[in-house]
């Protein structure tokens, strides 16, 4: 069973000047590993073909309905997050290594529906605020260097992978513990997966 966790609580906020000044000294970081009985090129695919990834993402009581995946250095995705209570949350970011089928390097970001929702004022722009509303409808409004950050490894072992995940840059104690979770409630969604593809070959 897939563990859960509880996104919409991740959604951005606004923190104190002394807040944000705590945060950016102590950002945290987090490693999941996994042994899953797969290869590195199946297990890399499942990742980043969004086909595959809609079947597995997201962990006990999260959905995965739409997922976008433009696989480039520099290209964008974003993943949607359809909670038990109908909320809808998007972790979305752009890539920064692609080396098939060993590694993955790419930020993380999360927005909420409100944000999505302001896809139609896209074009918009204003002068007094910070946050970017771009053409796939979330705010940008963190730097890249303030971005959580996601790396994977694909290692391969003797008929098996061990998938290694490391989320650094991570703001709070309890959004590590919230990661950590639903990491490993993902990498119980995609054993699952590969297993009942490879049980149907």
């Amino acid at each position: 069973m897939r563990s859960s966790i509880s996104w919409r609580s991740l959604s951005p906020g606004k923190a104190t000047m002394s807040e944000a000044r705590v945060v950016h000294e102590q950002r945290l970081n987090l490693i999941v590993r996994r042994i899953i009985p797969a290869s590195a090129e199946r297990l890399f695919d499942a990742w980043t073909q969004p086909e595959l990834l809609t079947q597995w993402w997201g962990p006990e009581n999260v959905e995965c309905p739409d997922a976008e995946v433009d696989l480039k250095v520099g290209g964008n995705y974003r993943i949607a997050n359809q909670m038990d209570d109908g909320n809808l949350l998007w972790i979305y970011g752009q890539f920064e290594t692609i080396e098939r089928p060993h590694k993955l390097v790419y930020t993380w970001c999360i927005a909420d529906e409100r944000s999505n929702n302001k896809k139609n004022n896209s074009e918009a722009s204003s002068e007094t605020s910070n946050e970017t509303v771009h053409s796939d409808g979330l705010e940008h409004s963190e730097s890249k260097a303030k971005a959580e950050r996601v790396t994977v490894h694909f290692k391969p072992l003797v008929q098996s992978t061990e998938v290694i995940v490391i989320h650094e840059q991570i703001a709070t104690n309890a959004i590590k513990e919230s990661h950590t979770i639903g990491w490993n409630g993902c990498l119980d969604g995609l054993a699952n997966f590969t297993k009942a593809v490879i049980k149907k070959q």
